[in-house]
Protein backbone atom coordinates (compact mmCIF):
# COMPACT_ATOMS: atom_id res chain seq x y z
CA UNK A 1 0.00 0.00 0.00
CA UNK A 2 1.61 3.26 -1.10
CA UNK A 3 -0.83 5.71 0.47
CA UNK A 4 -3.75 5.57 2.85
CA UNK A 5 -5.80 8.34 4.41
CA UNK A 6 -8.70 8.09 6.85
CA UNK A 7 -10.83 10.00 4.32
CA UNK A 8 -10.91 6.74 2.33
CA UNK A 9 -12.86 4.81 4.95
CA UNK A 10 -15.96 5.29 7.07
CA UNK A 11 -15.33 5.96 10.76
CA UNK A 12 -17.52 3.09 12.01
CA UNK A 13 -15.22 0.77 10.02
CA UNK A 14 -11.87 2.12 11.31
CA UNK A 15 -10.22 1.02 14.55
CA UNK A 16 -6.81 2.17 15.82
CA UNK A 17 -4.65 0.64 18.55
CA UNK A 18 -1.74 2.77 19.73
CA UNK A 19 0.69 1.49 22.37
CA UNK A 20 -1.82 -1.17 23.45
CA UNK A 21 -4.70 1.29 23.87
CA UNK A 22 -7.56 2.28 21.60
CA UNK A 23 -7.95 6.09 21.75
CA UNK A 24 -11.57 7.03 21.14
CA UNK A 25 -10.81 10.67 20.34
CA UNK A 26 -8.93 10.00 17.10
CA UNK A 27 -9.90 12.38 14.30
CA UNK A 28 -7.72 11.14 11.42
CA UNK A 29 -4.67 9.24 10.25
CA UNK A 30 -2.62 8.78 7.10
CA UNK A 31 0.27 6.64 5.84
CA UNK A 32 2.67 7.18 2.92
CA UNK A 33 5.33 4.81 1.56
CA UNK A 34 7.76 6.21 -1.00
CA UNK A 35 11.04 5.46 -2.71
CA UNK A 36 13.71 8.10 -3.19
CA UNK A 37 14.51 8.87 -6.82
CA UNK A 38 17.50 10.81 -8.02
CA UNK A 39 18.70 11.76 -11.50
CA UNK A 40 21.96 10.14 -12.60
CA UNK A 41 24.19 12.60 -14.44
CA UNK A 42 27.10 11.97 -16.76
CA UNK A 43 28.57 14.31 -19.30
CA UNK A 44 26.38 17.36 -19.88
CA UNK A 45 23.49 18.78 -17.90
CA UNK A 46 20.78 16.30 -18.95
CA UNK A 47 20.27 13.27 -16.69
CA UNK A 48 21.15 9.92 -18.24
CA UNK A 49 18.71 7.96 -16.08
CA UNK A 50 16.72 8.04 -12.88
CA UNK A 51 18.06 5.81 -10.14
CA UNK A 52 16.01 4.72 -7.16
CA UNK A 53 17.29 4.66 -3.63
CA UNK A 54 16.04 4.07 -0.12
CA UNK A 55 12.45 3.50 0.84
CA UNK A 56 10.85 6.00 3.21
CA UNK A 57 7.74 5.61 5.35
CA UNK A 58 5.82 8.31 7.16
CA UNK A 59 2.49 8.68 8.85
CA UNK A 60 0.31 11.11 10.69
CA UNK A 61 -2.06 10.64 13.62
CA UNK A 62 -4.69 13.23 14.48
CA UNK A 63 -6.53 13.24 17.79
CA UNK A 64 -7.92 15.58 20.43
CA UNK A 65 -5.52 17.48 22.68
CA UNK A 66 -6.60 15.44 25.71
CA UNK A 67 -5.08 12.33 24.13
CA UNK A 68 -1.82 14.20 23.53
CA UNK A 69 -1.79 15.32 27.18
CA UNK A 70 -2.20 11.68 28.27
CA UNK A 71 0.64 10.60 25.95
CA UNK A 72 2.91 13.32 27.33
CA UNK A 73 2.16 12.17 30.90
CA UNK A 74 2.94 8.56 29.95
CA UNK A 75 6.23 9.63 28.34
CA UNK A 76 7.25 11.60 31.44
CA UNK A 77 6.45 8.61 33.66
CA UNK A 78 8.66 6.42 31.40
CA UNK A 79 11.59 8.86 31.65
CA UNK A 80 11.01 10.71 28.37
CA UNK A 81 10.32 14.38 27.70
CA UNK A 82 7.13 14.21 25.62
CA UNK A 83 5.00 12.01 23.37
CA UNK A 84 7.71 11.97 20.68
CA UNK A 85 9.86 9.86 23.01
CA UNK A 86 7.33 7.02 23.06
CA UNK A 87 8.24 4.04 20.89
CA UNK A 88 5.02 2.23 20.07
CA UNK A 89 3.32 0.31 17.29
CA UNK A 90 0.22 1.71 15.62
CA UNK A 91 -2.21 -0.82 14.20
CA UNK A 92 -5.13 0.42 12.09
CA UNK A 93 -7.81 -1.90 10.78
CA UNK A 94 -10.52 -0.80 8.38
CA UNK A 95 -13.02 -1.87 5.78
CA UNK A 96 -13.09 -0.11 2.41
CA UNK A 97 -15.70 2.63 2.01
CA UNK A 98 -19.04 1.11 1.08
CA UNK A 99 -18.11 -2.41 2.27
CA UNK A 100 -20.26 -2.18 5.40
CA UNK A 101 -23.77 -3.62 5.27
CA UNK A 102 -26.47 -0.94 5.61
Amino acid sequence: MQFFDSAECEWPDAKMHFAGASPKKMTGFSFIASKEKEPLYGEGDIPLAIQSGNRAFSGELKFHKGVLDDLNKAALAAGGRDALDIAADVVVTFKAKGARAI
